[in-house]
């Protein structure tokens, strides 16, 4: 007779059937719940991090650019404006015209740009609006940044008198106002604003007629704002053909401070965050599933007995997953708050590798959402394996299975001598998957703290100073040490710095590096270098025919250099010999190639150039040597096509009418150093804020910092996922002693002594950090190793240094932890007698 199971179909059913197993199941619980916190932690930590660096960069680059809009329209007449504004794509538009530049003396060394602007919105975009005080409304009146009024010699305060120079049509203007408003000047921009009144603009531009030429005095500058960042340029080039315009009748500029216009995506920087979560993922993942794994092992009998009264496997499927769920409510928002803590904590020290001023902790509702959704995921995806083991267990085979060791049929050979440690080894072989994925689990976290370590000490100090800085101080004009401002001939390095700095003692060198870079007509050499380019290098098609675009253009701009003799030696040689009778003789000049190889030129050796001199005339020199400039004493700028030439600095100051250096060496006597540091901080602050200087000390001490921030946040990284391991191992160790109770009690029973016991379980968990340390040493020291060749081939100032020492170290900690947890079970356990455990039945 064939008796058909009963279908359970009650919902009701299920969730007390979910219920009752939830709340009888708390050492699991506890488990899954820490692992799922850790995992939340994880994603919510690294989320916080991404968009915080992510808003950081974006204002700090923004500062640098001068505005927040995602774009701009330039050069608009009042009838474009008009009709662009109108446009729906657009959230909100703005603008400004610009009146002029300062021209006052006191201003020489800081742009200062004098505009009107259409209101708060506007000045609050290009991070000029006044903290202190109002925007212009009458003629008289104008705002300003507290750095042009320093320079004009001005107090911060309102109602001073502020006198501005500026030409309007080849005519000279002074204009006298009253200082309505300021805020703090930020030495990152480019330019300062100077805010006058529409009223006075208007005025002054009655008869002007404006071009797109010099600063596009009385056009108008349109910053546009639309619904998100993503592909900014597609949506200015819409707005512009939708308004009836073609991309020829109007220019645009795209806000490169935002990272996510999506025009374009680092793929490295892709790779890297999705390495990152599949990282988080599957070390979450590996205890989870482990947590539930062990739980279905220890409840099989239980889900063989519920499917005797005709529970079906979906519904056991769905009576795990629906434990999980309550898991997460648990575990997600605790997880979520605590990683969001930890990343802001982290947000500052990353942003310090970076030398970037701005901190800004994100709040991002995404933060939250992504970390929910993949935590969520992960969960789920860790349980689906052992809900189907489950969901697929049989009534009958359930009653003999004890630890999930069912299916593992173990035979010894006859003659084996039996001993504690090959019970030991018997008990694992039971389980090997479990075993498999703890050693795993704890295995993560030591890879990622040997590579941590490994990268860290990849940096060569000497290396970088080398490339970084070549003497004991470099000293120039801030904008020589800003990579987004050029130098431009500033004077700052006068003939008062240089005097003070004679004062000083210790001095061993000071050698001087001129420059000055001007316009010469585009020849055949700079339509040859695209297809040298391509022929040498096989460089890729956009960047071929970029260059080649640039070729067709009428001029290029011409660098050239003085070099003091001491500089002149820093030189890198790449063909030819330099020969100082010849190179002071002033008939001869060292020219730059193309590529830092020296593979592509634009002059050879013997080939004749012409220079302008100070009247106009030009004069021939030839070339006598190829050599590149160090970045560190260079203008630290190029162009596509920017031919480079070096001169001796008297050969330099004969051709060129420039007094002032772009930039000064020092080298001083070890016993100087301090004293030095301390005046050209000193002058640089409080003399001339124009002036910057970078020492090999500051430079050394920062190189060491950022050695010490990338091991911070890699061995917090790595003490997370270790600790998920550890947790995983813990677990395992707990639950398959849990429950093997009566198999304990009935080797005690037979004579084995309750330290033998212990001594056999303690055996069985340092084999599980024995295997860790050798799946660490051998597979995970291959991935690390490959992984660090690969980083480090292609990066600046690193040289591979891989090292398994912090693994080894952790060693010691990995087996006290796996001592310990044995024997506390086991005296847990030895507190009932084994006559009462013999007699529980699982």
């Amino acid at each position: 007779m064939v008796v058909s199971m009963l279908k359970v179909n009650s919902k009701r059913t299920i969730h007390l059937l979910a219920k009752s197993s939830f709340k009888a199941s708390r050492m699991r619980n506890l488990f899954a719940i820490v692992a799922i916190i850790l995992t939340s932690l994880m994603f919510s930590g690294l989320f916080t991090v991404a968009t915080s660096l992510v808003a950081s960069i974006e204002e700090s680059t923004m500062r640098q650019v001068g505005g927040s809009a995602h774009g701009s329209f330039k050069y608009l007449s009042k009838a474009q404006y008009d009709a662009l504004k109108t446009h729906p794509d657009i959230k909100d538009i703005s603008f400004s015209v610009v009146l002029g530049v300062g021209e006052n003396k006191e201003l020489a060394k800081h742009p200062t740009e004098i505009r009107y602007t259409s209101g708060e919105n506007n000045a609050k975009g290009m991070f000029s609006m006044p903290t202190t005080g109002k925007l212009p409304q009458n003629d008289e009146e104008i705002a300003t940044d507290t750095l042009v009024l320093k320079q004009l010699g001005v107090s911060a305060k309102l109602g001073q008198k502020v006198t501005l120079d500026y030409s309007l049509a080849g005519e000279k203007i002074s204009k006298t106002f009253t200082l309505v408003g300021y805020w703090t000047g930020d030495k990152v921009m480019q330019a300062s604003q100077a805010w006058v009144s529409k009223s006075y603009v208007e005025k002054q531009l009655a008869n002007y007629k404006p071009s797109k030429q010099g600063y596009d005095v009385g056009l108008i500058n349109a910053d546009v704002n639309f619904k998100n960042s993503f592909r900014i340029e597609s949506k200015l080039q819409k707005v512009i053909v939708d308004s009836g315009f073609s991309l020829d009748d109007i220019d645009y500029g795209v806000n490169w401070a935002y990272t996510g216009n999506g025009e374009s995506l680092d793929i490295s920087t892709i790779v890297a965050t999705v390495g990152a979560i599949l990282m988080i993922a599957f070390s979450g993942y590996l205890m989870i599933a482990n947590v539930f794994t062990i739980s279905v092992a220890n409840d099989v009998r239980y889900y063989g007995l519920i499917k005797t009264i005709g529970t079906t496997p979906k519904q056991i499927r769905k009576l795990i997953r629906r434990q999980a769920m309550w898991l997460c409510f648990i575990g997600l928002p605790i997880g979520l708050l605590v990683g969001y803590l930890v990343g802001m904590m982290l947000v500052p020290i990353v942003l310090s590798i970076m030398n970037t001023d701005v901190i800004k902790i994100s709040a991002h509702p995404l933060i939250f959402i992504l970390s929910s959704i993949f935590s969520a995921v992960t969960v789920f995806v860790s349980v689906s394996k052992p809900s189907k083991i489950a969901a697929k267990v049989s009534p009958i085979e359930a009653l003999r299975v004890t630890d999930n060791s069912a299916g593992s049929k173990r035979k010894i050979k006859k003659g084996t001598k039996v001993n504690l440690w090959t019970m030991a080894y018997s008990n694992l072989a039971r389980n090997k998957k479990k075993v498999v994925l703890v050693s795993i689990s704890l295995s993560l976290g030591l890879v990622i703290l040997n590579a941590t370590y490994s990268i860290a000490n990849s940096f060569d100090m000497d290396e970088y100073l080398s490339r970084s800085i070549m003497n004991d101080f470099a000293v120039g004009d801030v904008s020589n040490f800003n990579v987004n401002l050029n130098y431009s001939n500033q004077d700052t390095l006068s003939e008062g710095f240089f005097s003070e700095l004679s004062l000083q003692e210790g001095i061993e060198s000071i050698n001087n590096i001129y420059f000055t870079e001007y316009e010469v007509p585009t020849g055949p050499r700079f339509v040859d270098i695209p297809k040298q380019l391509a022929k040498e290098y096989g460089a890729d098609s956009k960047r071929v025919e970029a260059l080649k675009r640039y070729a067709q253009e009428p001029k290029q701009l011409l660098h050239l250099y003085g070099l003091d003799e001491g500089a002149l030696q820093k030189l890198i040689l790449l063909h030819g010999k330099i020969e100082e009778q010849k190179l002071y003789s002033g008939k001869y000049v060292i020219a730059a190639p193309f590529d830092a190889q020296g593979n592509i030129l634009y002059y050879a050796i013997g080939d004749k150039i012409q220079l302008p001199d100070p009247t106009g005339q030009m004069r021939e020199y030839e070339v006598l040597a190829v050599a590149d400039i160090p970045e560190s004493i260079s203008a630290r700028h190029s162009h596509p096509l920017t031919p480079t030439f070096y001169l001796p600095s008297q050969v330099f100051l004969e051709q060129i009418e420039q007094k002032a250096p772009m930039l000064s060496t020092i080298d001083v006597q070890d016993s100087a150093m301090e004293k030095m540091e301390r005046f050209l901080a000193d002058y640089s602050t409080n003399t001339d804020q124009n002036m910057e200087f970078e020492s090999k000390a500051s430079l050394a001490a920062e190189f060491e910092n950022l050695q010490k921030t990338l091991k911070i946040v890699g061995i917090t990284i790595s003490i997370l996922v270790a600790f998920i391991g550890i947790m995983n191992f813990i677990n395992s160790v707990i639950t398959s002693i849990n429950a093997r109770r009566r198999e304990l009690a009935m080797l005690q029973s037979i004579g084995m002594l309750n330290k033998q016991v212990i001594k056999m379980l303690t055996l069985e968990s340092t084999m599980y950090i024995l295997l860790t340390i050798a799946a660490t040493l051998t597979i995970g020291s291959a991935i690390c190793y490959l992984g660090l060749n690969a980083f480090t081939a292609g990066a600046a100032y690193m040289k591979l240094y891989f090292t398994v020492v912090p693994s080894l170290l952790c060693l010691p900690i990995l087996l006290v932890i796996a001592i310990i947890v044995p024997v506390m079970c086991q005296k847990v356990i030895s507190k009932s007698s084994i006559v009462e455990r013999l007699r529980k039945i699982e």
